[in-house]
């Protein structure tokens, strides 16, 4: 299980730890938003910062190569976005999808992550 509050404090709370505003730009990356979804997802998904600067990302390895990443990502709109993204073995996007708000509970994040999944024939087993 991962703790949102452990990995923010080993950060120096680098993270805010509420949604009141959602156009805050520091949930960008943020493993306190990401830490409960990720449990929710459960294995084989996994929690890992993608750059020394802590840009974490919950990620799906899929069969046949790439992954299915999830996180808080700055939209268009000037809203934080759940963006889940498809990428090929390179790393190349394939699909993505960025429209679900970060007040979002981490329950309608998984609910939304499995649509996409469906959607484009991934196999989260």
């Amino acid at each position: 299980m991962y703790d949102a509050t452990e990995i923010n404090a080993r950060w120096d709370g680098a993270w805010p730890t509420d949604t009141a505003d959602i156009t805050n730009a520091g949930h960008t990356h943020s493993p306190v938003l990401q830490a409960p979804v990720a449990n929710l997802l459960g294995r084989p998904w996994y929690l890992q910062p993608e750059s020394p600067g802590g840009d974490y990302v919950t990620w799906l390895e899929v069969d046949g190569g790439g992954r299915v990443g999830v996180s808080p990502q700055p939209a268009g709109d000037g809203v934080m976005r759940w963006q889940i993204i498809r990428t090929d073995s390179d790393g190349n996007p394939l699909e993505h999808e960025h429209e679900l708000a970060i007040s979002a509970t981490p329950e309608q994040v998984v609910t939304h992550v499995h649509a996409f999944l469906e959607k484009h024939g991934v196999s989260a087993d």
